[in-house]
């Protein structure tokens, strides 16, 4: 009878722990209440976890074990983690998940993207697919280039170095970027150093490109478009990556330099349903295809998540030190005639060399289903220089005693000199959102506190004694700003088929400016105050599910650039402010106070009218756009001694044209896109007063009234055909450029034409054997038939006649990359 005993223990044990099992069970719905299936469930001990059936349906069994919560976690939804404490009964949860990716956008769900349908502004999307399938080793102006209306060129050449970018005919000093909804643009001279960021495309998510002034949530004034690019998130599955890659560009069919790029990157995926943590590390390097055109840098990306009850919480740090030649210098056409690779620097340690760290802290707090609080802090450091060989250099503005030299009675002399800058950029980006019943509300603002200190100095020079420090200075200044908005915004459901936005920025910025007397230099002092209100609205028409037709008029202000009111490294130079005083002091010396500049802000004012058709094959979408821009700084002739074109003031300009987007599937496998834009830029109220002998007197006045504006094509086009059959997939790229005048005298002979350009590149994958990952090889190969044009130039006048230097763009170029992943 002992057997019989220990089988009914055994099955009267079994029978007391089934009764005393816990299961935890329900449904996982989107917003629209649509039930999502394959959703990750897991409690804090990680040995529970399932996924959601078809029906969202999902059910955990944990024996004995309680469990205080459980996450949710799917690639296309935010992650979420709800507390089981408080539940009724945890065999019918119900859980709503909010959407982390725009169905049908392919991109991160932020504050600053535009939605199809609801937000009434023109705009494209670079999907995580399309970075993935397009992304080699150039830097962000190449890559995004095929969006629609956006013109690139890079100065080397190249993909890799210093790059420029408009859109609209906008610059990018009226170009906003934005890296999770934080600036990037520099603070003093606006300008947007992608090259800083050696390889962060790898870790992006995702970008959004809008055309036209942006709206209130970034902070600063965008005129011409602004670019949101987002990082990975919570989302990441678990994977490592290891990638190399090799390319070379080429010059009459003869290779030349060496590009590389060398990666190791790693995601961990949910731990223990709270952590997740990414990295990666890079090495890049470019010969660049002008002579002395090189790019080396590495860097680094750091991210560290938390998930828990209602909030979420990530760190990021990214950054890296690197190195690149200077070539913003252009060549003449007899000399690209000769060796369209000339760069005129011969000084071997002409370079800039500067690092530039980023340090993020993003929370979002959910309150309730209606009410989410989000906060971000953020310190971006920057420091370095650019060293260049000067030759025949006045002592004098070099802070040269005539003492230091051997012999004293020289003027001029042969230098090299490196330009400083040591910058801190404190920030923090609040934001309330509010889900009513017509809509969604926002309340915000965007804080930041900036200063940087600039010093140049000699670190060489002809015919010196010991008498000079070996790091002599020549200039210094210091500035500091302040910057504050506040904004409002909604959106509006007045009825199913029409929606409105209303938006309202409020901005101010003091700057304070303190110049070292030092040599030839006074030592200014001023400090400004500007006050912006920026109005936008807009109205969405919705005739059916497929269909959008919006209209929209904005308006914004931006502040001079610092250069344009005070170039404080140029000895002479007078501030363009208001002089309120001026007081004799007792030793000698004259002391200014200043007051207004007089320099008036640009204002433009923007109107769009637009609409979008998509089909279960095919999308469409058509926009007009008419910019009334006042008291633009235009390019004017010629560049200044540090490379940076010569600026000046048109009182009335205006951009308007037309832009298309599209794309078809005529077959499961291929997908073609297209995007076509046509521009009618013209200054329409602008004369200049020319000194074409530099002796300080006005020697003629020209009226550029009607003339287009420099520096932008007539037209821009690309046409997009990719072939995606797992494992191979193919994309052919073709770009068509118009005419361009690169000054304003609308001179035909100085113009660059038209020119076409293509790529194509192709990848194929061996996916997971024997457990080893997957290995894909990629090729691309750019400029594929070899096509010798100018990207962009400037002019200047030389004995009286107008010149013009040019830009010449890379030969073809091939990159190939081997990547193992381990998922």
């Amino acid at each position: 009878m002992r057997p019989v005993s220990l089988l009914i223990t055994a099955f009267m044990l079994l029978l007391f722990n089934n009764i005393n099992a816990i299961t935890i069970g329900g449904r996982v719905l989107d917003r629209d209440r649509n039930p999502i299936e394959g959703v990750t469930v897991q409690t804090e001990q990680t040995a529970f976890i399932t996924q959601t059936d078809k029906s969202g349906h999902f059910e955990i069994n944990t024996g004995d074990k309680t469990t205080a919560s459980l996450t949710f976690s799917h690639i296309g939804y935010q992650p979420s983690m709800i507390s089981l404490k408080k539940a009724k009964d945890l065999t019918d949860l119900e859980i709503i998940l909010d959407y982390a990716i725009y169905p049908g956008q392919k991109i991160r769900v932020t504050a600053m993207r535009a939605i199809t349908g609801l937000t009434p502004v023109a705009f494209a999307d670079f999907t995580p697919d399309e970075i993935k399938r397009d992304y080699t080793v150039e830097d962000f102006p190449v890559l995004l280039e095929s969006t629609p209306n956006m013109y690139a060129i890079s100065y080397t050449g190249g993909a890799v170095g210093a790059s420029d970018y408009k859109i609209r005919g906008f610059d990018y000093k009226r170009v906003g970027v934005y890296v999770n909804g934080i600036p990037l643009n520099d603070p003093e001279d606006r300008f947007t150093y992608f090259y800083d960021l050696p390889d962060f495309a790898s870790n992006v998510a995702d970008i959004q490109v809008q055309r036209g002034v942006g709206n209130s949530l970034y902070g600063d004034a965008t005129f011409g478009g602004s670019i949101n690019i987002a990082s990975a998130g919570l989302d990441q599955t678990r994977r490592i990556g290891v990638s190399t890659g090799y390319g070379r560009y080429t010059a009459d069919d003869e290779l030349t330099a060496a590009m590389r790029r060398q990666t190791v990157e790693y995601s961990s995926g949910l731990i223990d349903g709270h952590w997740s943590l990414a990295g990666r590390y890079s090495k890049l390097y470019s010969g660049g295809y002008r002579d002395h055109g090189w790019y080396d840098g590495w860097s680094y990306y750091l991210s560290l998540s938390r998930l828990d009850n209602n909030m979420t919480t990530t760190v990021n740090l990214y950054g890296g030190p690197m190195q690149a030649a200077l070539a913003f210098d252009g060549i003449d056409r007899a000399t690209e005639m000769a060796d369209r690779r000339t760069n005129w620097t011969w000084y071997e340690n002409e370079k800039d060399d500067f690092n530039q760290p980023h340090y993020e802290l993003h929370n979002t707090y959910r309150i309730n289903d209606k009410i989410s609080v989000k906060n971000t802090l953020y310190y971006i450091r920057g420091k370095g220089f650019y060293e260049q060989y000067k030759d025949d250099r006045d002592i004098y503005e070099y802070n040269i005693p005539p003492e230091a030299l051997i012999d004293p009675g020289l003027t001029e002399v042969d230098l090299v000199r490196q330009k400083w800058v040591a910058k801190n950029q404190y920030g923090w980006n609040p934001r309330l959102d509010i889900d009513h019943s017509r809509g969604t509300a926002s309340l915000g603002g965007s804080f930041y506190y900036f200063d940087a200190e600039h010093w140049g100095q000699v670190i060489w020079a002809e015919n010196l004694n010991n008498r000079l420090d070996p790091r002599h200075r020549y200039y210094e200044y210091f500035g500091t700003k302040y910057s504050a908005s506040i904004y409002a915004l909604d959106y509006y459901s007045l009825t199913d088929k029409i929606r409105l936005m209303g938006n309202l920025q409020l901005r101010y910025l003091k700057y304070d400016f303190d110049q070292t007397r030092l040599g030839a230099l006074p030592g200014y002092r001023y400090d400004i105050d500007w006050v912006f209100l920026s109005p936008r609205a807009g109205i969405t028409y919705l005739p059916n599910d497929r269909t959008d037709i919006y209209f929209s008029f904005a308006a914004a202000s931006r502040e001079p650039a610092d250069v344009t009111i005070y170039d404080a490294e140029e000895v002479g130079a007078f501030p363009s402010l208001a002089v309120d005083n001026i007081v004799e002091t007792a030793s000698g010396d004259t002391v200014y106070y200043f007051g207004d500049p007089l320099i008036d802000p640009e204002r433009v004012y923007n109107f769009e009218l637009g609409g979008n058709v998509r089909g279960d094959s095919y999308r469409i979408g058509v926009n007009l756009f008419w910019m009334e821009f006042y008291n633009e700084i235009v390019p004017g002739n010629g560049i200044d001694d540090d490379g940076r074109p010569r600026i000046t003031n048109a009182d009335r300009s205006v951009h308007s044209g037309i832009e298309f987007d599209g794309a078809l599937r005529p077959h499961r496998y291929l997908e073609l896109s297209a995007n076509a834009a046509y521009n009618y830029n013209r200054l329409k109220d602008f004369v200049i007063e020319n000194d074409n002998d530099w002796d300080g007197q006005v020697d003629e006045i020209v009226d550029y009234s009607g003339n287009p504006t420099a520096g932008f094509p007539e037209y821009l086009a690309n046409l997009t055909a990719d072939f995606d059959c797992n494992p191979v997939r193919l994309t052919y790229h073709l770009r068509s450029v118009g005419k361009q005048y690169i000054e304003n005298g609308n001179n035909d002979s100085l113009s660059i034409g038209d020119y076409m350009v293509s790529s194509l590149s192709g990848s194929f994958s061996i996916g997971r054997f024997s457990g080893l990952g997957r290995l894909t090889i990629t090729g691309t190969v750019n400029n594929l038939f070899n096509a010798k044009y100018e990207q962009g130039g400037y002019s200047y006048l030389y004995d009286g006649v107008m010149a013009g230097e040019y830009y010449p763009a890379a030969e073809r170029n091939f990159y190939f990359e081997l990547k193992w992943e381990l998922e």
